[in-house]
């Protein structure tokens, strides 16, 4: 264990300390995932440029409300960078190519009409028959040939909730 506190030692400055100051965002850029955020706690008004993720790729990208308060974490190794979000515009996941999180409860009512409504026409298939009319004499009823078999299980949500990642 020593041997990797030497280690992270020897790439950072044993002596730096990290600030963390809450600032209010008074602008973002998304293209370069930065934002202009303006300090609160202080006597004079000072804005800086601080990173939104620590390096502009397709990790977890937050975009702060402008005009919410932020914690940023600075120190003389790094580039000052949100740490802490009061409120949020959006959340990117991976580069967003998968679009919107799903919501479970609403998309559960949604498949369980879909399978309600699949069950009822399987069930008016099954029990349909045909009524023969003969040119002469009387016929006797045929029932649906071959019948559908099973019917659709209602969807619950727990099978199809990731519980871990909530959102709303």
């Amino acid at each position: 264990m020593r041997e990797l506190r030497d280690a992270i030692l020897t790439l950072v400055d044993p002596l730096s300390t990290a600030y963390l100051m809450d600032m209010e965002v008074v602008s973002v850029d998304e293209n370069t995932r930065t934002a202009q955020c303006m300090s609160i706690n202080t006597d004079a008004e000072i804005t800086i440029t601080v990173r939104l993720m620590p390096t502009v790729d397709d990790g977890i990208f937050v975009v702060p409300t402008v005009g919410s308060t932020v914690t940023v974490s600075t120190d003389t190794n790094c580039e000052p960078i949100v740490v802490g979000f009061t409120e949020t515009d959006k959340i990117v996941l991976r580069g967003g190519e998968f679009d919107g999180l799903v919501k479970v409860a609403e998309l559960t009512t949604k498949l369980n009409n879909a399978e309600n409504k699949i069950n009822a026409i399987i069930n008016a298939y099954n029990a349909h028959t045909h009524i023969l009319t003969l040119t002469m004499g009387t016929g006797t009823a045929a029932p649906t040939v071959t019948q559908v078999t099973g019917t659709l299980t209602p969807t619950q949500q727990a099978d199809i909730e990731n519980p871990l990642i909530t959102h709303g």
